[in-house]
């Protein structure tokens, strides 16, 4: 008997598919991605199989659309959208498969010609297409049409990102307002948040009062001010107010609180601020006890499996908390999203910390941006309760009904760490504000001695590597003495960010140059003997590594940074600050990873150095955008070291990030 498989490529040859030939040629050109190719390919083989009644013009014409469409979901999702916005596809003034550098391109295949001939038919007649309105169908269906509910189609997606999108604005939309004593909080708050000098409004007592109220909170603020400081004393009236509200009896019975973030590194800095802070906090021994002493990665909360993509806490198992606070939210994806929210317990609080104007995720979706849509106002109800239990006044939306997240939104506003007189702190609020002149302004303002600002030319490039170059050799040093926890604070404290990853303004070319000068200088030993002969060697004392896969057994996450140093019997290791404490890893059983001289600024968030050193390409590149030369820029504690062409900064403060997705819509219902 033949193979129906052979027998459905006999009838219908893939090869004879125009959209699929298309396909493969934008593959070969890296236009677009292998992976969305063979979705493609499925798509079309799925719906000739499932049309093989059909006369094979139409069971073609049909399955040339899916694969089509499949491709384009797909593209899109490796952009990071989570979904096509098809009135922005219809109008747009670029093909939606092809780079910005290579519209040459552009009329390849006509691939976005014929859109609107998707709705020629029922969309009951395509066997992969469901319509999202009415989402009870079997089986499971790949593609996902979403109506405007004036009936026209909107939006396409993959099945399972429309399912996360809509498991999101379903937990926000089922009401967030939890029912406390007010006039208890406001005392507690009172004790734990000073008066300010001048009567203005403590956007920090603000924020925790909107914490304290809610189930699920958004707190977002750039950096300096204060969403630690502020978290302390959030966990601090939590307690306090739990210790005065139950039985006496059950007073020892504090809440069970959890630190999480989306990075190793995110999540061992928070644990360490609030550390730090505990003491100063007006609690008993026992209430001090409450807070947690270790903190993880989102994936290491939720529990991995083994080669599936779900965890082991969801909702029919959820996480054993009463109090889960997320720092560098803006890092988290919709699949992230979706599944973290699933899994929390329906009597716990979540607080997301975040700065919306960093970077979004590095995977689909920019779920805090989403989420703080109807940020800067509150409903009139809210407003007063909030006043209530500040007594600050607070602006008040025209609308009577919250939508959203409205009243569950605090942005602190004042930044501590960039004050009046900083040069960072300027830099960062005219990026921010998209305004390229004030951003030339401030760079080239002598009285910021915070920033260095060096317009690119080849010899200042090569003079610039060389000062990186002798900023690392202190770290290098303190890796020599075998001083573990000096060597990994100062390797902390100077660090080189790029946009790209490859070329001379990229990772790797970058990280070369460095190392090379390094060993020029002799400050790193690369050379080892073996049987051969002396070689060169990837492992030497000095080198810091990133991880770049997670090893959930190691405890090893995408984005960790350890520095390779000797231990007592002289063999090479590499040591991490985790938040467990110092951690060593044989190099032969070192996850994915990279030398991390050079970092791109994706995966600097969650990180801050006191200097930082950042370097421009020499032209346009569809990753510069004003939101990473925002965050490059704010990754700076006390020193910024930039290099730049002028034209190409200009502009790339005028690029913005944008994300399609329908969050923000479905938020509002």
């Amino acid at each position: 008997m033949q193979n129906p498989n052979t027998q459905l490529k006999s009838q219908f040859d893939m090869r004879q598919s125009g959209v699929l030939s298309a396909l493969s040629y934008l593959t070969e050109q890296a236009l677009i991605r292998p992976l969305d190719l063979e979705f493609a390919r499925f798509l079309w083989s799925q719906e000739i199989k499932h049309n093989s009644n059909l006369a094979s013009a139409e069971a073609s014409q049909r399955a040339e659309l899916c694969a089509k469409y499949g491709a384009l979901v797909s593209v899109y999702l490796g952009k990071g959208h989570v979904c096509v916005q098809l009135e922005s596809l219809i109008s747009g003034p670029t093909h939606p498969f092809l780079d910005t550098e290579k519209t040459s391109y552009r009329q390849l295949a006509s691939l976005d010609q014929d859109l609107l001939s998707l709705l020629a038919f029922n969309i009951d007649e395509l066997p992969l297409l469901a319509d999202c309105i009415s989402v009870s169908y079997e089986p499971i269906k790949p593609l996902m049409l979403e109506k405007s509910q004036q009936g026209q189609v909107t939006r396409m997606y993959l099945n399972r990102y429309w399912h996360y999108e809509e498991g999101i604005a379903k937990f926000v939309r089922k009401g967030q307002s939890i029912k406390v004593d007010d006039v208890a909080l406001a005392n507690i708050l009172d004790g734990l948040f000073p008066s300010t000098a001048d009567g203005s409004v403590d956007y920090q007592k603000l924020a925790a009062a909107v914490a304290l109220t809610t189930s699920m909170s958004v707190i977002t603020g750039g950096p300096g001010t204060g969403k630690t400081y502020t978290v302390v004393r959030i966990l601090a009236a939590l307690i306090q107010y739990h210790h005065a509200q139950v039985a006496d009896e059950n007073a020892d019975k504090l809440p069970v609180i959890k630190l999480a973030a989306p990075t190793g590194k995110a999540a061992a800095r928070m644990l360490e601020s609030i550390r730090g802070a505990v003491d100063t906090l007006p609690l008993d021994e026992t209430q001090k006890a409450a807070f947690p002493d270790s903190a993880s990665t989102l994936h290491r909360l939720l529990g991995p499996k083994p080669l599936d993509a779900n965890f082991k806490h969801n909702q029919k198992n959820p996480l054993h908390l009463d109090i889960l606070i997320v720092d560098e939210a803006s890092m988290i994806d919709l699949p992230m999203m979706a599944k973290l929210l699933d899994a929390m317990p329906g009597h716990g609080r979540l607080v997301l910390l975040g700065d919306r104007d960093q970077l979004a995720s590095v995977e689909a979706g920019a779920v805090l941006n989403d989420l703080c849509q109807s940020l800067g106002a509150y409903s009139k109800a809210r407003a007063e309760q909030l006043q209530r239990l500040t007594g600050f006044s607070v602006d008040m939306s025209v609308d009577a009904k919250p939508y959203g997240m409205q009243d569950s939104l605090a942005w602190l506003r004042v930044s501590r760490r960039f004050g009046e007189h900083s040069g960072i702190g300027h830099l960062a609020k005219a990026i921010n504000d998209g305004l390229a002149h004030k951003v030339n302004s401030v760079l080239h303002d002598a009285s910021f001695s915070d920033v260095e600002s060096i317009e690119y030319s080849q010899a200042e490039y090569s003079v610039l590597l060389t000062d990186i170059a002798k900023a690392y050799q202190s770290y290098i040093s303190f890796a020599k003495q075998q001083s573990y926890e000096d060597a990994l604070t100062a390797f902390s404290e100077v660090r080189l960010l790029c946009a790209l990853r490859e070329g001379d303004f990229g990772v790797n070319g970058l990280n070369k140059a460095i190392e090379d000068r390094l060993s020029n200088y002799g400050v790193i030993d690369r050379l080892v003997e073996t049987d051969a002969g002396v070689m060169q060697s990837d492992w030497y004392i000095g080198r810091p590594v990133m991880v770049t896969r997670n090893d959930h057994a190691l405890g090893l996450y995408n984005g960790d940074i350890g520095v390779v140093m000797t231990d007592a019997e002289h063999r090479l290791r590499v040591y991490f600050d985790s938040a467990e404490g110092l951690k060593a890893v044989l190099p032969s059983r070192m996850p994915e990873h990279e030398t991390a001289y050079a970092m791109t600024v994706h995966k600097s968030q969650g990180s801050e150095f006191d200097h930082t050193y950042f370097v421009l390409p020499d032209r346009l590149n569809p990753v510069l955008t004003r939101e990473l030369v925002y965050t490059g820029v704010t990754r700076a504690k006390t020193k910024l070291t930039m290099m730049y062409e002028p034209q190409v900064l200009s502009d790339a403060v005028a690029q913005r990030v944008q994300r399609f997705s329908g969050l923000q819509e479905k938020l509002k219902y």
